[in-house]
C-alpha cells in the first residue's frame, strides 16, 4: 500500500517538521561522544530548560526509540544519527516550551478539528505533504489501489482508516500528534499576530520616512588618507574606548567560540608503497588469465567489484586502447597505472553497440506489495503506448523528483552510469521500447527515446587496486607529527617551527562544528579545543589521510568579550577616532563646501532624493550617522564634520521635498502590521527560548 507504506516509514519524521521556526535553533553533533552514555556525574545533562535537566540517558533513550521506530533498530549512518538527534531535540523543545504555553493558555485541538484538518477543504500542511500532487499542490483524489495496482477514488480519509484498521495502527499516532502540534502552534502564533497592530503615529512616520526626499552635496575625507604610522595609540586609549563601548552589540558574542592554529601532516603513498601495490596486483595476473568465471574473480579481487562492462576505445586507458586490437580473447593486459590505481584488464570479445542512450523513466517506489507496484507499472505502460503521453504520466506518478519535473527525461547517458539492471535494459533495447525493470530504487517504466550510432565496443573485466599509503607510511608520518607535538609544545615553539611548514588558522570554531577548512572530519579536534587551555598544543589527530597537530590560540566565551579578545577591533575604532580628530580640525569652520574640499584635497559629491527609510547612501554605503545628520538640517544648511565609518563628512542640503499630505494611511498600517506578523513565527520562539533559560550542552557529548 503506497501511501500507508510511506506513513509507516516516514511518520516519525513529521514531528521534526512541526514548528519551522524552532529548526533555526537546532545544531547537531557526532553520534559517538565522549565517555559512557549512561554514566552519572556532574556533566551528564544534555540540556536545561526552565531549570529542568534533560539527562544524557533520557535524551539517548529517546534517540534509540526513534531509531527503533523508523529503522527497526538497524544501524544508521552518521548523517541519519545527526538528523534523529536534531529531531529529538526539537521534540524536547516543543514539549518543554511550547506545550507549557499551550497548557497555560488552554490551547488544544478537538476531535472535530482534527477530522477537519485531515478531510476538510483546506487540509493541514502535513496532510498535503503526503497526499498532494507536487506539481499542482492539490490534494490527489485518486490513488493506487493497494490490492490491484489500478486506480480507485479513495479519499485521504479512507487511507487513514486503512492504517487504523491495519495490523500496525500505532503508525498513525505520530502523524496525528504532528497534526495536533502543528495546529496548536498555528493557534498560538495567530493569537499573538492578532494582537499586533500599527498606530496612527507609526503609520504617519512610515509614510514620511518613505516619501520625504532630501538632495545634498558632501565632502568625504577618507581615513585612509592619513597613514596609520602617524597615529600614536596607547594601551590607555584602548582601555578608555573599551570602557565606553564594551556593551555595544559588536562586542557581545552569542555563542562560545575557540580559535586554533594547526599543521597538517599529509600521508601520501611512497615510491615503495606504489611499487608494492603494483607487484601485489601483478601476482594476480596468472590466476586472472586462467579464470573461467571473471565475475567471481573480479568480485573477490577488485575494489570496483562491478567492473565488467562493454567499453568504447575512447573511454579506455590510453595504453590499453593502443594494444586492444592486437589482443586475443582471454588476454590479460597489465598491470598498468590508471590515475590513482593499478589495474589488470582481461579482454573478452567485442560487439556493436551504442555509446550513449537517451531515455525517460517513471519511478514507482516499492513501499509494501511489489506485485501491486508492478501491476501499476504495467497499467502505465499500456496507457503510455496508447496515448503517447509518457511525459504527463511521469509528472503525475514518478517518485523521482529530479526527472519527474522534466517529464521523466534523463537526457543522454553512457554505459555504466546507471545501476546495472537499468543500464542493461536501456542499452539492450531499441528506440521506442517501453521496458519495466526493478532496481534498488523501485520499479522503473523506461521509454528509450534515442541511441547513438552503434560502434565497436570491447567487453573488459578489470581488477583494480588503488594506490594508498601503507600502514608503515602512516606510522612514519604519525611519528613525525608526534615528534613535532612533543618538541614544540608551547605557542612560541609551535609558531617558530611551524611557520616554515605552513601553519593554518581556524577562527571562531563553535561547539557543534564538525569541519575545519580542508578537514571534513574534524569533530575530535573541535572537542579537544573546548577542553584545552590557551597555548596548549595537541597530540596528533588522525583524520582521513592526514594527521593534524593543533594549538589553541584563544577562548571566546559567549557574552561581552574581554578587551584582549577584541583588541584589534577596538584598536581600529580608536585609530579612526584619532584620524577623525585630525580631519575634523581641517574641515570645520569653513565658509563653503568648496573650502572644505580644498582643505582636505577632496572633491564635492552629490546625492539626490534620499529618503530616511533608506539604509544605504548611493556611493557611500550604510552611514547611519550621516543619514541622521542630513535629516536634521534645513535647506541650504551646512553641517559640522560628521564621524562616519569611512571618514569625516561635511554635508550641505540642496533641496528638501516634503512628503505630500495624505489622509488615508491604510496601506501603511497594513504593511507595518504584516511586518510584525511575519516576525512572529521566528522571534516569539526565540524570546520563549531565552525566557526558558535553555542551556544546550549537546556539544559535550556528540
Amino acid at each position: 500500500m503506497a501511501i500507508i507504506g510511506k506513513i509507516q516509514q516516514q511518520s516519525n519524521l513529521l514531528i521534526g517538521a512541526v514548528g519551522v521556526a524552532m529548526l533555526l535553533f537546532i545544531v547537531g553533533g557526532d553520534f559517538l561522544g565522549k565517555g559512557n552514555l549512561f554514566s552519572n556525574g556532574p556533566e551528564t545533562d544534555v540540556a536545561m530548560i526552565y531549570g529542568t535537566a534533560i539527562s544524557q540517558q533520557e535524551f539517548e533513550t529517546r534517540v534509540q526509540d526513534e531509531i527503533a521506530k523508523g529503522y527497526g533498530g538497524k544501524p544508521v549512518d552518521e548523517q541519519t544519527q545527526t538528523q534523529i538527534r536534531n529531531r529529538v531535540w526539537n521534540m524536547f523543545m516543543q514539549e518543554r516550551i511550547m506545550f507549557k504555553e499551550f497548557d497555560e493558555l488552554g490551547i488544544s485541538i478537538t476531535s472535530d478539528e482534527l477530522f477537519n484538518e485531515i478531510s476538510g477543504d483546506n487540509p493541514n500542511a502535513i496532510v498535503r505533504q503526503y497526499f498532494s500532487d507536487p506539481q499542482t499542490g492539490q490534494i490527489i483524489s485518486q490513488f493506487v489501489d493497494p490490492m490491484t495496482g489500478g486506480l480507485s477514488s479513495a479519499a485521504v480519509l479512507g487511507y487513514v482508516k486503512q492504517v487504523l484498521n491495519s495490523e500496525t495502527p500505532q503508525n498513525w499516532l505520530p502523524v496525528e500528534d504532528a497534526i495536533k502540534s502543528d495546529r496548536m502552534n498555528t493557534k498560538y502564533n495567530t493569537l499573538i499576530k492578532k494582537g499586533l497592530y500599527a498606530t496612527k503615529k507609526e503609520s504617519e512616520l512610515a509614510y514620511v520616512n518613505q516619501t520625504k526626499k532630501v538632495s545634498f552635496s558632501y565632502v568625504l575625507a577618507d581615513y585612509a588618507s592619513i597613514p596609520d604610522s602617524s597615529v600614536v595609540i596607547s594601551d590607555g586609549d584602548l582601555s578608555s574606548y573599551y570602557a565606553k563601548h564594551s556593551k555595544e552589540p559588536q562586542y557581545k558574542q552569542e555563542e562560545n567560540m575557540r580559535s586554533i592554529k594547526y599543521l597538517v601532516f599529509d600521508v601520501n603513498a611512497t615510491d615503495f608503497d606504489i611499487e608494492f601495490i603494483k607487484n601485489e596486483i601483478a601476482q594476480l595476473k596468472a590466476d586472472f588469465s586462467a579464470s573461467t568465471n571473471d565475475t567471481l574473480f573480479v568480485a573477490e579481487n577488485a575494489e570496483d567489484q562491478s567492473n565488467i562492462r562493454y567499453v568504447s576505445k575512447g573511454d579506455m586507458n590510453a595504453e590499453l586502447a593502443m594494444s586492444i586490437d592486437t589482443m586475443s580473447v582471454g588476454t590479460v593486459f597489465g598491470p598498468y597505472r590508471d590515475g590513482q590505481s593499478f589495474k589488470l584488464t582481461k579482454y573478452n570479445g567485442t560487439k556493436l553497440g551504442s555509446d550513449s542512450v537517451k531515455a525517460s523513466h517513471i519511478l514507482l517506489r516499492i513501499e509494501g506489495d511489489t506485485a501491486s507496484v508492478m501491476a501499476m507499472a504495467d497499467s502505465l505502460k499500456a496507457v503510455a503506448k496508447k496515448s503517447k503521453n509518457f511525459a504527463e504520466l511521469a509528472q503525475q506518478y514518478s517518485t523521482d523528483p529530479g526527472s519527474a519535473t522534466n517529464g521523466g527525461d534523463l537526457d543522454w547517458f553512457t554505459e555504466g552510469r546507471m545501476v546495472p539492471e537499468f543500464n542493461d535494459a536501456c542499452f539492450a533495447g531499441s528506440v521506442g521500447d517501453y521496458v519495466i525493470v526493478t532496481t534498488q530504487f523501485g520499479v522503473h517504466l523506461i521509454n528509450i527515446t534515442d541511441k547513438t550510432k552503434p560502434t565497436t565496443k570491447y567487453l573488459l573485466a578489470t581488477v583494480d587496486h588503488s594506490i594508498k599509503a601503507s600502514q608503515s607510511t602512516f606510522d612514519d608520518v604519525f611519528n613525525k607529527a608526534s615528534e613535532f607535538s612533543i618538541n614544540n609544545n608551547t605557542e612560541d615553539k609551535f609558531n617558530s617551527e611551524g611557520n616554515a611548514m605552513g601553519i593554518r588558522v581556524a577562527d571562531n570554531l563553535k561547539e557543534n562544528d564538525k569541519t575545519i577548512v580542508g578537514i571534513s572530519t574534524a569533530r575530535a579536534i573541535v572537542l579537544w579545543a573546548y577542553k584545552a587551555e590557551v597555548g596548549q598544543v595537541s597530540a596528533p589527530f588522525e583524520t582521513e589521510d592526514k594527521y593534524v597537530v593543533a594549538l589553541l590560540t584563544s577562548i571566546k566565551p559567549k557574552g561581552i568579550q574581554p578587551l584582549d579578545n577584541v583588541r584589534d577591533m577596538v584598536r581600529n575604532e580608536v585609530l579612526n577616532e584619532k584620524k577623525f580628530e585630525v580631519l575634523k580640525a581641517k574641515m570645520e569652520g569653513k565658509g563653503s563646501l568648496a573650502d572644505v574640499a580644498a582643505s582636505t584635497n577632496s572633491k564635492i559629491e552629490n546625492v539626490n532624493d534620499l529618503t530616511f527609510a533608506q539604509f544605504s547612501i548611493p556611493g557611500i554605503g550604510g552611514e547611519k550617522e550621516l543619514i541622521g545628520t542630513v535629516y536634521s538640517l534645513t535647506e541650504g544648511q551646512m553641517s559640522v564634520p560628521v564621524q562616519g565609518k569611512r571618514g569625516s563628512y561635511v554635508v550641505q542640503i540642496v533641496k528638501i521635498a516634503e512628503a505630500p499630505a495624505k489622509d488615508d494611511l491604510t496601506n501603511e498600517k497594513a504593511t507595518i502590521a504584516n511586518g510584525f506578523a511575519s516576525r512572529v513565527d521566528y522571534e516569539v520562539f526565540n524570546a520563549l527560548k531565552k525566557y526558558a533559560n535553555v542551556e544546550d550542552n549537546r556539544a559535550r557529548f556528540y
